[in-house]
């Protein structure tokens, strides 16, 4: 999980974006673009939705598939999920809300092209949170045009995959991506003082 730190300066470099009136597009990578990043995108889409200036996404090294595995453990944790036309993607919504994603496989250069252009409201710039841990740090792509690198490492499920122990290591992964997401919201709040909903 990120650290103290980590988080702090997550906190602060989309804070000050924000706050010099630039909308921001949050990405997260990894190696594969099938595990994490995916549940990380899903879950920011979620925490952000009070900051229309904040867009999210997600994007790796390889173009594989969104993992069925981390599919089922957001669709446990409480997303209505629709596997997509290619079988390979799924689209995701959070009852009651507005809230929707499309969760699919992507390479840096088609996430970057799908991320928010500047508009009359401001230049977008893009944050990549670099979720890859240990070895596979290694394989994490160098983006190019991107205003921060910061790392935001969570252990891999995959490494349970086949074993009686899957479920919970997708659902625990979820779980503490979620937890971090979350509070890189409320930090992000607070630090632009923008007040909570009634």
């Amino acid at each position: 999980m990120p650290s103290g730190q980590d988080q702090e300066r997550a906190a602060a470099t989309v804070a000050t974006q924000l706050q010099e009136g630039r909308r921001v597009c949050l990405l997260f990578v990894c190696t594969h673009n099938a595990r994490r990043s995916q549940m990380a995108q899903a879950w920011a889409t979620l925490a952000f939705r009070e900051l229309p200036a904040v867009s999210c996404a997600s994007c790796g090294v390889e173009r594989t598939q969104c993992h069925p595995s981390a599919v089922a453990s957001l669709e446990r944790a409480g997303w209505k999920v629709s596997p997509a036309g290619d079988g390979l993607s799924y689209d995701i919504a959070w009852p009651d809300t507005d809230v929707r994603c499309h969760l699919s496989s992507k390479l840096a250069a088609d996430a970057l092209s799908c991320s928010p252009q500047p508009t009359s409201e401001g230049e977008t710039v893009t944050i990549a949170f670099f979720i890859c841990a240990g070895d596979a740090i290694s394989q994490c792509p160098r983006l190019p045009g991107i205003t921060a690198s910061l790392p935001w490492h969570y252990e891999d499920p995959g490494h349970a995959d086949g074993t009686p122990d899957e479920q919970a290591a997708y659902d625990n992964a979820s779980a503490n991506i979620r937890a971090g997401i979350d509070a890189l919201f409320q930090r992000v709040k607070q630090l632009c003082d923008v007040p909570s909903p009634l």
